[in-house]
């Protein structure tokens, strides 16, 4: 009991970053910065939006596959059309929805309140579900014919996708303590990327069996509070590169070939990192967006005017990158230089990584709202 209490704890500073609390660094507050006058060069514009269901501490986030959107609110799974948001249709269920959605266009999957994973197929008919030891705390990967869930227990689980029966099970180190904070799972080569608390990005094969354990960063310092080291995020490929970051930790990029490390910078991320194909980007603790060079690991740049703002890993955008935050302002930057060049808003925090589409991209806000943007020079 004691360790989901100080879990909670750990979550209330990383995603209610609102209330300036800061139990990992001292006790005084340090409230969001507020948002300075910019000379706005760039605009975001709505191409839809519409609203799905709250999803407070739940981090949701949407599902794109080729025939479309699969995204969660509330207690109700969608498929909506990308090109004008409007919902193809509607799969409720007697139970919230607790983790984001993995589809792969033939099956969309979601982990609920009562600890079970629920299949619907592509027209929104139940295919089957699962009772699961504990709660589904990322989205579920759908794909070669599988479900694969991995729950707060550590324990990941592959189902049959048609039937729902249980192909494995892998069951990863449970921590003494572990960061309630944005995951996600990812397909690579033959197998699928695993985010652990301890640290390191564990790789499995498609039947469920180790094939590679690196190490992103190790723990330091004394209480265990002060080793908390979860991998954050999801796992970046990009440019022949494998990377991750860490919680009070580091940001790793390997080899995807090999896995040899080819840089490793220190960086207290809370967020994945993310790429425009020339720079990765994390956001740390404070809220500061740092830029390292895919090539050899140099910072390129930081962005530290949007401090505590409980801000999301940027994402390109037409000719900028875009992040959201903690009060739903969306934040245009240059990639050259990570100056914010123009700015939005919609209702809700934006809690996880906006994901690309097209020429846009996705946000899914803490109160509901699912909304395609896009950027444009002024």
């Amino acid at each position: 009991m004691a360790r989901k209490i100080v879990c909670a704890a750990a979550a209330a500073c990383l995603v209610l970053a609102t209330s300036g609390c800061s139990i990992f660094s001292s006790d005084n507050p340090r409230d969001p910065v507020k948002l300075a006058k910019i000379q706005e060069t760039a605009g975001v514009s709505t191409v839809w939006s519409d609203r799905l269901g709250g999803s407070r501490l739940s981090f949701l986030t949407p599902a794109i596959a080729p025939n479309g959107i699969y995204a969660a609110g509330g207690k109700s799974l969608y498929r909506i059309d990308p090109a004008s948001g409007a919902k193809v249709w509607t799969f409720s269920l007697k139970e919230e929805i607790t983790s984001g959605v993995g589809s792969d266009g033939y099956f969309a999957a979601v982990g609920t309140t009562g600890g079970q994973v629920v299949v619907a197929d592509s027209e929104g008919k139940e295919v089957w579900r699962a009772k699961l030891p504990s709660e589904v705390d990322r989205p579920p990967l759908v794909g070669h014919d599988l479900v694969i869930v991995h729950t707060a227990d550590t324990r990941i689980t592959a189902f049959n996708a048609k039937t729902g029966s249980q192909v494995w099970h892998y069951q990863g180190q449970i921590p003494a303590l572990s960061l309630r904070t944005p995951r996600e799972m990812a397909f690579f080569a033959d197998g699928i990327l695993v985010g652990q608390a301890n640290g390191k990005l564990a790789g499995l094969s498609l039947a469920g069996k180790p094939a590679f354990e690196a190490a992103i960063s190790l723990p330091s310092g004394i209480t265990e509070v002060e080793r908390l080291n979860d991998v954050v995020g999801a796992p970046l490929i990009a440019s022949g590169l494998l990377c991750a970051s860490t919680y009070q930790g580091r940001l790793t990029c390997m080899s995807a070939q090999n896995g040899t490390t080819r840089w490793s910078v220190k960086v207290d991320a809370v967020t994945g990192p993310t790429s425009d194909g020339r720079a990765a980007f994390v956001v740390d603790a404070k809220g500061v967006i740092h830029a390292y060079s895919l090539t050899n690991g140099a910072e390129l740049w930081k962005n530290d005017t949007m401090r505590y703002r409980a801000n999301t890993a940027p994402v390109a955008l037409g000719g900028y990158l875009a992040c959201g935050d903690y009060d739903g302002y969306i934040h245009l930057l240059d990639p050259a230089t990570g100056r914010e060049t123009g700015r939005g808003r919609i209702s809700g925090a934006v809690r996880v990584t906006p994901q690309q589409l097209g020429d846009g991209a996705l946000f899914q806000t803490e109160d509901g709202t699912l909304a395609l943007l896009r950027a444009s020079g002024r």
